[in-house]
Parts: structure tokens; C-alpha cells; sequence
């Protein structure tokens, strides 16, 4: 009997070191889960609505605005935040939220400030958003909710006159042109050009294929350097495009999804609806810097 107590106690004192350890790796392996899946979670709930993650993870953020593009004048917007709890998300509601108008390459605001209204459900209304001139623009959004306090930044590279994008200007002018298939006289359809403050050297090419198509999805990569040549890496991109002669942008929304080696990205989800002049953009977020550059192509 005395021997089995003791072979009994050496037992015991084998068991519970292993559940302990057994207890930290379900613990270890259910954090690393449950960040996986908040990362899967905050996504876009709407098709028509421009979508980012805020800076520190803590909110998603959809935008939905005339055209999902900013136009010199005053803008309105509709602004849908939701957050993670208990592995869904939920709505984000009584929050405070700040919208900034912010010219990077000119490095000013404007003095109007927007005015913001909780519908409620997670949704805002925001008004008086103003531009105050063509060129690129960003919005700046501060978000002070439950969660604490984040940020995002919406970009838009081509904010033009709405005179200018208008669908009735456009055809009284452009249309007669073989339905907008010709750009304006002295378009570079160079596939290697100098970002607007010549901070990079950007170019592209058509991934899988010899030339673009019309009316299919596919990737380009898209290769961006400095001044001296040094790859630009781990930069933040975004993609948009329009037909300006038609006033209306692409079908899809395209995303740089990687950096395939250094200075060099893929940019999946291309696709142009139809024939003709289009305009294809992209703005470039560095630790330090800001620019942007565009493309035109003609698609037959």
C-alpha cells in the first residue's frame, strides 16, 4: 500500500506539469486564432463602397460618396464602421468622427469643417466636405468609439471640377470622338513616368498577357523606385482608373495585394468594361512621403 502511494504521488507530479503546458499551448493557439480571424472578419460588407482597415486594426471603415471620388466644391458622404466582438462584426455606434481634407503635395486644408450626423446602426452622414481645388486629395478620418481612438486615410488622385466629369459635357464634346476611343491630343502613353513631385520612378506591365484586355480580369506589376533607382518598398498603394470622355471608373476595384520582391507589386483585380481612353491611377504612401502618378492607355 505505501509503495503504491508513492508511485501514485510520482504519477500525479508527471500529470500536472503536462496539463499546465497543454493549457498554454490551447491558450497560445486560441490568441493566434482569434487574431486570425478579427484580420477575416473586417471586411467590406457593401459592393459600392470604398473599404479600409483603420491604422491600429480596431475599426473597418466604408465610404460611400457620388461616384466613390471627391469633386471641387462640396462633398457628402456616408460612412459605415464596424468593429469585432465575440468573433462578428457589429455595428460601431456613438462614435465621434473627424474628417479632414488634406492636399499632401501642397501640404494645406480647408478652414470648413465637415459636419457629421449619427443615423444611428453604425452609419454617418457627413457633409460640407470640401475641396477647394483639382488635384490630389485625401481624407483624413478620426474615429473615437469604444475600441479607443483610430485613424484612417482615404485617398483621392484625380479630384477634378464637376463641370469638367459632368456626363452631359462629356458627350456634348469628347463623344463626337469615335465615343470617347481617342485621347486628347498629346497624351503620354508611356508605360514608365515620373510621380507628380518626381519623388519615384514608377512603371508597369501586364501580368500573364501581351496586351491588355477589354472586359476580363487580370493583374498588373507595378514597379516603383526613387530618383537614384533604389527600390521603394513596403509602401502603401492605391489603385483607381476612369474613362474620362464616358465620366464613369471601372467595374472592379483593384488592390495591391503584395510585394512580390523589393520595389515591385502585384496589382490584382484589373478590369476595363469597354473599349477606349482610360486613365489609371495610383497614390503612394511611404514613412515619409506622399505622391501619385498616372497612366493612360487606349484599348481597342
Amino acid at each position: 500500500m505505501y509503495l503504491l502511494k508513492i508511485i501514485s504521488k510520482q504519477m500525479l507530479m508527471l500529470v500536472i506539469p503536462i496539463f499546465f503546458i497543454g493549457c498554454a499551448q490551447t491558450h497560445t493557439d486560441h490568441g493566434h486564432s482569434a487574431r486570425h480571424s478579427e484580420t477575416d472578419i473586417l471586411k467590406p460588407h457593401r459592393s459600392d463602397s470604398l473599404f479600409k482597415v483603420t491604422d491600429n486594426k480596431r475599426y473597418s471603415v466604408e465610404l460611400r460618396m457620388k461616384g466613390n471620388n471627391l469633386s471641387v466644391g462640396n462633398n457628402r458622404a456616408e460612412i459605415v464602421i464596424h468593429r469585432v466582438q465575440n468573433g462578428e462584426a457589429v455595428d460601431v455606434e456613438n462614435a465621434y468622427l473627424d474628417i479632414t481634407p488634406w492636399m499632401p503635395l501642397h501640404k494645406h486644408g480647408v478652414s470648413t469643417k465637415a459636419v457629421i450626423t449619427d443615423k444611428g446602426a453604425g452609419v454617418y452622414a457627413a457633409s460640407d466636405i470640401e475641396a477647394s481645388m483639382e488635384g490630389l486629395w485625401e481624407l483624413k478620418i478620426n474615429i473615437r468609439a469604444i475600441n479607443g481612438e483610430d485613424n484612417v486615410i482615404f485617398a483621392f488622385p484625380d479630384v477634378r471640377k464637376t463641370e469638367a466629369m459632368g456626363h452631359s459635357e462629356n458627350h456634348a464634346g469628347k463623344m463626337d470622338r469615335n465615343s470617347g476611343m481617342n485621347a486628347p491630343e498629346g497624351t503620354d502613353f508611356s508605360t514608365q513616368k515620373m510621380s507628380l513631385r518626381n519623388l519615384f520612378k514608377f512603371s508597369y506591365e501586364i501580368m500573364d498577357r501581351k496586351k491588355i484586355p477589354v472586359n476580363q480580369i487580370h493583374s498588373w506589376k507595378l514597379i516603383v523606385n526613387t530618383n537614384e533607382g533604389r527600390p521603394v518598398t513596403h509602401a502603401q498603394i492605391q489603385v483607381d482608373g476612369d474613362m474620362p470622355a464616358h465620366g464613369h471608373g471601372m467595374p472592379t476595384k483593384p488592390m495591391v495585394t503584395k510585394e512580390i520582391n523589393p520595389g515591385i507589386y502585384l496589382v490584382e483585380g484589373m478590369k476595363f468594361s469597354m473599349p477606349g481612353h482610360w486613365v489609371i491611377k495610383f497614390f503612394i504612401r511611404t514613412e515619409t512621403e506622399t505622391d501619385a502618378v498616372s497612366f493612360d492607355i487606349v484599348l481597342n
